[in-house]
Parts: C-alpha cells; structure tokens; sequence
C-alpha cells in the first residue's frame, strides 16, 4: 500500500518536470568526467559527488563527500559532510560542510562554514566569511576578512580589516593584516614572530560565562541537522523549480488565504483519517489519508525555507533556498516569536501544496 501511495505522489510531482530542462544529476555515485563541459548550470547530488570537468555557469553540490577539481566559471554552492575544493572558482563561493578544505583560487568572495575549515591554494580575492569550530587560513584574502570559531589561526595575507571572534586566536610568521585587527576572545592573541599588522588593533574581551550566540556548542550540534534540511530543500526545490516558483508566487499573492487552507488541512486531514481508521469499511482509507497527512507535513516543512528565500530575494534558485535555510535555522532559534512565526510559514506552505495538489488532480479528472 505504501509502495502504490508513494509511486502515484512521485508521478504528481513530476509533471512539472515536463515544463522545464535541468542539467540535475542524481545518484549515490554522481559527477561529471574530465572531458565534459556544461553550459548551462548544473546541478549535482548524490552520495559521493564528483566535478572533474568543466562548468560555465553555476554550479550547485549536495553530497556525503564532494570533491570539486573542475573549473566553474561562476558561482558555486555546495553542501556535504566532507568538501574539497581544488580547482578555481570563477565568482562566488558558499560552502557549508562538516570538514571544508579550499585549496584554490576563489575569484569572488567566499562565505564558508564548517566544523573545520581550511584555507589554502592562492586564496580568495574578495571578501571572506569563514565560520567553524577549527578555522585555519594559510592563503590570501584580498578584501575584508570576518571569522568566528572555537579557534582560529591565520597565516597569510589580508588586504582588507580582519575581524575575528573566537575562544581562541593566533597569527603566524606568515600573517601579514594591511587593515585593522579587531577580535572578541578569552584570552590575548598569540602573534609568532615575524606576523604583521599594518593598522590598528582592538581587543575585546570576551566577558566572563559569556558565550558566542552564534557559535556555541548548540549551533555546532544543530549543524547536522540543518545541513540535512538544507540538501533537503535544494533537491526538492531544484528538481521541481517550476513547481516551486509557482507556489512562491502563489503564496506571495495570497498568504491569508493559503494560510486557512492549510490550518483547515492540518486538522481535518488527521481527524478524517482517524475515524475512518477507526470504522472497519473505512480502515483502508484511514491509512491513507494517515500516509498523506504525513506527507503532506513533511512536504510542507521542506518547502518552508524555499518559500521564505522566494520571498526575500523574488526567485527560486540554490541561492535563495540556502538563504531561506538560513534564516528559517535562525528564526527557530527565537523562542516563541520564531516558533509561531515558522508555525505560520509551514501552514501557509501546506495550503500552497495542497491547493496545487487539488488543482493537479483536477486536471487528470
């Protein structure tokens, strides 16, 4: 029953995939070849990801394991358990992993996060956000560099200010900061002989039980969480973008409405099934409508970070979705206030797939 329930939700949802062409590869072992060159943006996820060819667009990763040794010409997203990055990265780079390894050249600014992170290869040309509980910097960076971790160690070159927050931090010989150094730590940074800083130096101590609201030990352990969530949403909202720029916008255009219906789906789907459940004629329905319920829920609560990207940036694509993520990560993080407000948001998200649902089911009658 559940093998027939699941197959005839997969052929709902995948006819909007009629509508539009996607260079999206899935599979437990996926990547492109050292020959092959995408055009168009090109999507990647599996268990093990691999990009040893070429890309001329963006490029966009969700792995286990992913390892990127061919050139993008534009921007790259990734997210996994363990990423390295060996090849040259045309414009930007958002990276978010457990382990991050960046030994190339990145031609845009970086933002990184990670339970360890390291910087290596000819560094990155703009600006720098790195993040994680080791972060380790051993290459340029041309502009402005933030980082905030458990401890930090920077040995190369900052054009720009450099801005650290941290338990933990120390420049080596090879540290050379042409703007001003301010950090927030426990404790005074430790400077090897040999390290400069051309500009001013600020340290502000970091006060006593106080702890980073960002970076503490609760964030590190919501990291899996929220890494899960977010390939979550890429896959559902890359592979079936169509489909959820039309619930943006349908969202969008009708919040109240879509937030009533899905209030009314929420309850009565659960309730109906429950008692048909209940009645020996109706079992097989109440598994069902049970099924779907929950279906419906877990949908609702992927699509949730898709709709809020949608709405704050007017599109749907691995940008928008990543930032969706985050911001859907960090308002639930708000106690009360945020728990309601991603309440609201799911429910509305509920009301858009179900409408569409109905709609779709309309169309084969």
């Amino acid at each position: 029953m559940k093998k027939y329930l699941l197959v005839g939700m997969t052929g709902v949802l995948a006819l909007p995939l009629a509508l539009f062409a996607l260079d999206f590869r899935v599979g437990e072992w996926v990547g492109t070849g050292v020959a092959e060159r995408a055009g168009e943006d090109l999507y990647l996820v599996g268990g093990s990801v691999t990009h040893a060819g070429g890309a001329g667009a963006d490029l966009l990763a969700a792995g286990g394991n992913v390892l990127i040794s061919g050139t993008i010409a534009a921007d790259v997203g990734i997210v996994g358990g363990t990423v390295t990055i060996v090849s040259a990265v045309g414009d930007d780079l958002r990276a978010v992993g457990g382990t991050v390894i960046l030994q190339s050249r990145v031609g845009g600014d970086a933002l990184i996060a990670g339970g360890q992170v390291e910087v290596q290869g000819t560094g990155v040309s703009g600006d720098a956000v790195l993040m994680g509980g080791v972060v380790r910097i051993a290459a340029p960076v041309g502009g402005n560099l933030r980082v905030y971790g458990d401890e930090v160690f920077i040995d190369g070159v900052v054009g720009g200010n450099t801005v650290v927050e941290a338990e933990k931090v120390r420049l080596g010989a090879n540290a050379r900061l042409a703007g001003n150094f301010s950090y927030r730590a426990k404790h005074k940074v430790e400077i090897t002989d040999g390290a400069v800083i051309a500009g001013a130096t600020e340290f502000i101590p970091w006060k006593r039980g106080g702890q980073s609201i960002i970076f503490g030990s609760a964030f590190w352990s919501a990291l899996p969480f929220f890494l899960a969530f977010l390939t979550a949403s890429l896959v559902f909202g890359l592979f079936f973008r169509r489909y959820s720029a039309e619930a943006v916008r349908i969202a969008t255009e009708e919040p109240a409405r879509e937030l009533g219906r899905g209030f009314l789906v929420a309850l009565a789907l659960p309730v109906a099934s429950a008692i048909l459940f209940a009645s020996f004629v109706g079992s097989l329905l109440g598994v069902i409508g049970m099924l779907a319920a929950v279906a419906f829920a877990v949908s609702a609560a992927i699509f949730a970070p898709i709709l809020v990207g949608g709405w704050l940036l007017k599109r749907v694509d691995w940008k928008s979705i990543t930032l969706g993520a985050l911001v859907w990560c960090a308002t639930g993080l708000i106690p009360v206030v945020g728990w309601i407000a991603e309440i609201i948001v799911v429910l509305i998200a509920l009301g858009v797939l179900a409408r569409i649902k109905w709609d779709a089911t309309k169309m084969w009658r």
